[in-house]
């Protein structure tokens, strides 16, 4: 089972060593302390309120992995990134999972979104879905920059179509990427450019 990988110690690309596990109920006051870090030029692009308590505790308490993946890094039991891969069991998007990232802003620039991406897309691969989908806001360059050299490619952008937490309509940008390909980019990407990241320290991952 793709959950007997968790957790799993990883170094990045500084030096810091983090665990990336599942998000568990008991993590409420570590979300909550998360989101709440972060600024609000990171928060104005979310499409959920991740301050409202009633929401993170619904995130923790309703768990369920055949909908909702939840990865976590923690370090020194603080969070600092999350990533989540959700899932439609039935419909017409079945073999598509849609991705989102989000890092706390010390921890960027050292491939912890890189390494949550593969981390979702190798279990996406294992439940045998075909594309993963991320929807962006327009204004967040850094992320589809990051995307973009993950393989991802923008399949449409649908203007003024979003609103942020503001009430300010955004341009949407949607990126897809076939899960083979990914993994496959993913692993270049990583051997040419990250080769400190992600090795278990005391181990081979």
């Amino acid at each position: 089972m793709w959950q007997d990988a968790y957790p799993k110690q990883v170094m990045l690309k500084d030096g810091r060593n983090c665990t990336i596990r599942l998000l568990q109920p008991s993590d409420f006051d570590k979300l909550t302390t998360f989101f709440g870090a972060l600024p609000d030029e990171d928060r104005v692009f979310f499409r959920h309120n991740v301050q409202d308590p009633n929401l993170l505790r619904k995130w923790t308490t309703a768990i369920d992995l055949d909908r909702v993946v939840p990865l976590v890094a923690e370090t020194d039991g603080e969070l600092v990134a999350t990533g989540t891969l959700h899932l439609a069991r039935l419909g017409w998007l079945r073999h598509v999972a849609h991705l989102r990232v989000a890092v706390a802003r010390k921890w960027r620039r050292v491939g912890l979104a890189g390494l949550l991406t593969r981390e979702l897309v190798r279990v996406a691969r294992e439940r045998h879905l075909e594309k993963v989908l991320v929807e962006v806001i327009r204004d967040n360059r850094p992320l589809i920059a990051m995307l973009e050299r993950l393989g991802f490619a923008t399949a449409a952008v649908m203007n003024g179509l979003a609103k942020d937490i503001r009430g300010q309509a955004r341009d949407l940008v949607i990126m897809v990427d076939s899960i083979s390909d990914l993994s496959r980019v993913l692993e270049d990407w990583i051997a040419d450019s990250m080769i400190p990241a992600y090795r278990v320290p005391g181990g081979g991952y």
